[in-house]
């Protein structure tokens, strides 16, 4: 993990799925705000067969996403629909 992660392109369309599964978790109360404000540090990288791949700032975040908010659903449905 990097702490000087670059800044992501807001056009690619790994981040758009990305932000667009944080707004579905926000809205449907998978996550709260205060969680969704860390995971905007986070970045997506690559999708890489079934897997997203997402460059978190720290250790706290990553065991978040791997064991504590499951955004799969969400993540697979935009990936197929785009």
């Amino acid at each position: 993990m990097s702490e000087n992660l670059p800044e992501p392109d807001s056009q690619t369309p790994l981040v758009t799925v990305w932000n667009q599964a944080l707004d579905q978790a926000v809205t449907s109360g998978t996550i709260d705000p205060q969680q969704r404000t860390l995971l905007n540090l986070s970045q997506p990288i690559a999708l890489v067969g079934e897997t997203f791949l997402v460059a978190v700032p720290n250790e706290f975040t990553r065991v978040m996403l791997e064991h504590g908010i499951p955004l799969e659903a969400g993540i697979a449905e935009l990936s197929l629909s785009g």
